[in-house]
């Protein structure tokens, strides 16, 4: 029997044993708050230009994340931004949350680092704001603080794993495995170990991308939210961290306790919400 992933109202979370890890897996097996640099100052959004030059030259730090008054990220300011916006375009007493440039993509401490490696090499952002359990700025992710870049015939596979905002993205995902096993074998010459604990982390984030997205259309479509707490269970070569390259469903639900009033209520849910997931992941290439 496989390991449990717990699967809240707010999604799925994993629970495995790590193995070991190679360098050249790093960046692709590694969560956010591996490569998370704290070297940044965090100031309210409506901080005027000249208090931001100010908290950069005391601390010494080149990134600004400015934040909301319930401490949520707003925007992430460089020093060459801001040099250049006082430089040439604002007055110091302007407010720094009119120098934001587009909007900087921030990235939860447990999510995996290869969506960094993609914002920052693939994207081109020069660094992307990490935020912790309560949403609040905890830190940054630059090139630097990656320690090392992926090769350059990895990174298009990188960027290809982390797009998976629609099940054609998915699919996607699924066929790039194969490129990035090829890759650890052939070219970084991995065991067969590493590499099979990695597709199965990999595939477990499509079973939770894919939960969530069904338990949203779900909510919006009438049903509510999970009348009970449960957890996804993954089970055959998945839950034991072996997964090959054309792996099928092998799931299922544990449900938390609940009274016999509601069995109805909790079966209708979980029916309609199991039909929704498996053909959610087999539309990304999990049959």
């Amino acid at each position: 029997m496989g390991k449990i992933r717990l699967a809240r109202s707010e999604g799925v979370q994993e629970r495995m044993e790590p193995l070991p890890i190679p360098p050249s897996l790093e960046l692709f097996s590694g969560r956010v708050a591996d490569f998370v640099s704290r070297e940044f100052v965090q100031l309210p959004a409506n901080s005027p230009v000249s208090d931001v030059v100010q908290a950069m030259r005391e601390s010494r730090v080149e990134h600004v994340v400015l934040t909301s008054q319930a401490h949520r990220v707003v925007g992430l300011l460089t020093a060459a931004q801001v040099v250049r916006e006082v430089t040439f375009v604002r007055e110091p007493s302007a407010r720094a949350v009119h120098i934001l440039g587009e909007p900087v993509p921030t990235l939860a401490e447990h999510e995996p680092a290869y969506l960094a490696v993609t914002l920052l090499e693939h994207r081109g952002h020069e660094a992307v704001a990490v935020t912790g359990a309560d949403g609040a700025p905890t830190g940054i992710v630059t090139r630097a603080s990656l320690g090392h870049r992926l090769p350059a015939e990895a990174a298009p596979i990188a960027a290809c794993i982390a797009q998976q905002s629609t099940p054609p993205d998915r699919r996607s995902a699924r066929i790039a495995q194969w490129r990035l096993a090829d890759w650890l074998i052939n070219q970084c010459q991995l065991p067969a170990p590493p590499i099979l604990s990695l597709l199965s982390a990999l595939n477990n984030r499509i079973y939770r991308l894919v939960v969530d997205e069904c338990q949203q259309t779900m909510s919006e479509q009438g049903w509510g939210v999970p009348p009970v707490n449960y957890a996804v269970l993954v089970m055959g070569s998945g839950g034991r961290g072996e997964s090959l390259l054309l792996p099928d469903q092998d799931n299922g639900f544990i449900l938390a306790d609940y009274p016999e009033s509601r069995r109805l209520a909790v079966d209708s849910y979980f029916h309609e919400l199991a039909l929704r997931m498996t053909r959610s992941l087999d539309d990304a290439g999990l049959p």
